[in-house]
């Protein structure tokens, strides 16, 4: 797996990436009953967006669309 970002230092990613991107917890989670079914898709954004106007506009709403289309419950936002 590889992870690109300009502003953070990604090794820690690399080591482990569940760190910034808990997939592996969550899987975990789900093997144990802790929490339903992970959602086919999932989505990462990276968090130094200096002109979010097209995010809010344009992104946001089309992976809302698409996460209401798949039945999500539940989205859980990870700052890194």
């Amino acid at each position: 797996m590889e992870y690109s970002h300009l502003h953070i230092d990604t090794t820690f990613m690399a080591k482990d990436r569940n760190v910034a991107w808990p997939v592996d917890i969550f899987e975990d989670y789900e093997r144990e009953g802790k929490i339903g079914r992970l959602a086919d898709t999932l989505y990462s954004i990276m968090g130094y967006i200096p002109n979010f106007n097209p995010l809010t506009k344009k992104t946001a709403p089309k992976m809302a669309g698409k996460m209401k289309a798949e039945g999500v419950d539940a989205a859980f936002f990870f700052p890194v």
